[in-house]
């Protein structure tokens, strides 16, 4: 009897968010296990309703109003209308978030119910009776604990990836922080298996979660795998330059790229930095771009598989950490994947993404001081110098960081889903 499984998300294949690539590692291998894997996720653009995408039967539902401004906006980030509109949307998500501010992080319930429908005709149309929903984003972990009371028999997974309880806003807002306890309990209470991220381990041993210590387990983030590029698009780079690249969210408060910007921009070495990257720093990013004639080169957002490409062609990939949070970038285990030297940039002694980079052999870790400039533009020309050239096998960094694969994650849902 072929084993069925349904998989919630926000934004999957073919423009994923991160949390949509993180699912689709694990969807691979659930599928090279045996499974029949299907895959609910958000409608944008011209995506179709149903399709195909590498062996993941992929269903799309249309999803909050933000979520479609938004995918309009960060396609064209310098048409006018667009900006007037997502400025309009940001502002009405805002007015959401205090009108339902007690079901925070839930702002939209009609939306949530059209999620929980289709997921609902997905599991009775396949006869799905294993469910594993996403946190981010909220429609996905709460159509999970619908299903479950619906269904009591089916077995459900919440997948928790970003956090209720330990991410910025929860840690400044005591109210928020409360609301999501209300939610996190009402999955542990009621689902069958929670899996957290491994770097929130400490997070959760508070006394609170004791009662729910069986159906937890810690993983790690499964993007740790032999990347292979199989559509090559070579970038427009300079080969007589040295090509750093950053790919990623970027946010002025929480990972700000002015410091990166300042140091590579001043330096006389052959360097050219690209961002590829979404987020409110573009305009920062462009006016850098004018200013040092485009030594620095602002790409804005583009598709993962042109991210991949980026990656690939580059010659030192950049990092840079988060500010105030215990949150693990999950970008960081796809340039670790690549085997190319790294250097990060962070900006707190605590910074998340130390404890993985620094047993990494090819990075460098710099901490952000402008009092400092000196004694950082030496050690990243003394990195270049030494290390521009050089890779790491794909099977020494296996190795290293082998509960980073998305067969280790897929094997523990596994394990569970056989009991």
């Amino acid at each position: 009897m072929t084993k069925k499984i349904l998989l919630m998300t926000d934004l999957y294949y073919p423009n994923p968010s991160a949390n949509g690539i993180c699912l689709h590692q694990v969807a691979c291998s659930l599928l090279q296990k045996g499974y029949e894997v299907h895959v609910l996720c958000f409608q944008v653009g011209k995506n179709k309703k149903k399709d195909v995408f590498e062996g993941i039967n992929i269903h799309r539902v249309k999803p909050r109003l933000f979520f479609r401004i938004r995918d309009k906006y960060e396609k064209n980030t310098e048409s006018k209308k667009n900006k007037i509109l997502y400025k309009a949307i940001l502002l009405i998500h805002r007015i959401k978030k205090i009108m339902f501010f007690p079901l925070y992080p839930l702002t939209s319930p009609t939306a949530n119910y059209r999620y929980y429908n289709e997921a609902k005709k997905i599991c009775n149309y396949n006869q799905i009776n294993n469910v594993l929903g996403q946190y981010n984003p909220i429609e996905a972990a709460v159509a999970t604990l619908m299903l479950k009371k619906k269904y009591p028999s089916l077995r459900t997974i919440l997948y928790v990836v970003d956090s209720f309880t330990a991410n910025v806003q929860a840690k400044n807002n005591v109210k928020i922080k409360k609301a999501g306890w209300n939610w996190e309990k009402r999955f542990y209470i009621n689902l069958d298996m929670i899996i957290n991220m491994k770097f929130l381990e400490k997070h959760h041993q508070a006394k609170r979660y004791d009662e729910f210590r069986k159906k937890i387990i810690y993983l790690g983030i499964p993007l740790v795998r032999k990347i292979i590029i199989k559509n090559k698009d070579e970038m427009k780079f300079n080969k007589e330059k040295i090509n750093c690249v950053y790919t990623g969210t970027l946010d002025k408060n929480m990972r700000n790229p002015k410091f990166v910007c300042d140091i590579l921009s001043k330096r006389n070495d052959n360097i050219n930095l690209h961002f590829y990257s979404r987020g409110n720093c573009e305009s920062m990013l462009t006016e850098f771009q004018n200013k040092t004639n485009n030594q620095i080169q602002s790409h804005g957002k583009v598709s993962a598989e042109s991210s991949l490409n980026a990656m690939n062609e580059s010659d030192i990939l950049i990092s840079i950490g988060n500010r105030g949070t215990e949150m693990v970038p999950s970008k960081i285990f796809e340039y670790i994947s690549f085997g190319k030297p790294i250097i990060h940039f962070y900006k707190d002694d605590n910074d998340s993404s130390l404890e993985y980079l620094l047993k990494y052999p090819l990075a460098l870790c710099i901490k952000e001081d402008y009092k400092n400039v000196k004694n950082v533009n030496k050690l990243v020309s003394n990195f270049i110098e030494k290390n521009v050239s050089k890779t790491i096998s794909f099977n020494e960094i296996k190795e290293l960081f082998s509960l980073n694969t998305p067969d280790f994650t897929s094997e523990r849902i596994d394990d569970f889903l056989k009991i």
